[in-house]
């Protein structure tokens, strides 16, 4: 597991003088400390152009149309971020291992999303998060570790390996009651490479 390492050191000053009281005479002894250490750069990191963070704009969704998901549901109809996805650039001698998700909040219904501050809308999401190209796996639960050694990246020369992060997301209903007004959820994750 490759881990960035920063290092830092205090230089001293290094004196040593000696006087000789008796012929008044100063002997003075000069040396030097030479420190050394190792800079390890820092194994991936997210493309400037891509930034570090996505968003899904699930757009406007009616109280009515929430009204038709049961409580618990998801809407089938999925909403799809591939333009905003997020990127990641890798040296070609590392390779991403897991990413570890960690949303916001939960609602008390499995593997759905509420508001960040807890509003109670009664409307939240479902996530997915494309762990190879084709597959996908649903985050429902805090801290979940995503196996992604399998997903292919971009060989964009000098720079490396580039990975995209691609995540898709549902409307879903989390009480019976529904009020109108903003709902936004936010998922933290952490990048693992070997």
């Amino acid at each position: 597991m490759k881990r960035s390492i920063i290092c830092s050191a205090l230089l001293p000053f290094l004196f040593a003088g000696m006087a000789h009281a008796a012929d008044q005479n100063v002997i003075t002894e000069e040396g030097q400390l030479i420190i050394k250490a190792t800079v390890e750069g820092s194994s991936c990191h997210f493309n400037a152009g891509g930034g570090e963070s996505a968003i899904i704009d699930m757009g406007t969704i009616s109280t009515s149309d929430v009204y038709k998901i049961n409580v618990g549901a998801v809407n089938p109809t999925k909403w799809d971020a591939g333009a905003d996805s997020i990127e990641i650039i890798c040296p070609k001698s590392v390779k991403l291992q897991n990413i570890t998700f960690s949303p916001t909040s939960f609602s008390s219904l499995p593997g759905l999303l509420q508001d960040d501050d807890g509003d109670t809308t009664g409307v939240g999401f479902s996530v997915n998060f494309y762990n190879t190209a084709s597959n996908f796996v649903n985050i429902n639960n805090n801290d979940q570790i995503v196996d992604v050694s399998q997903l292919d990246g971009e060989d964009i020369g000098a720079e490396g390996v580039k990975y995209t992060l691609k995540f898709d997301a549902q409307w879903a209903r989390l009480a019976q009651d529904i009020k109108a007004g903003e709902v936004k959820s936010t998922i933290k994750f952490t990048v693992v490479t070997d």
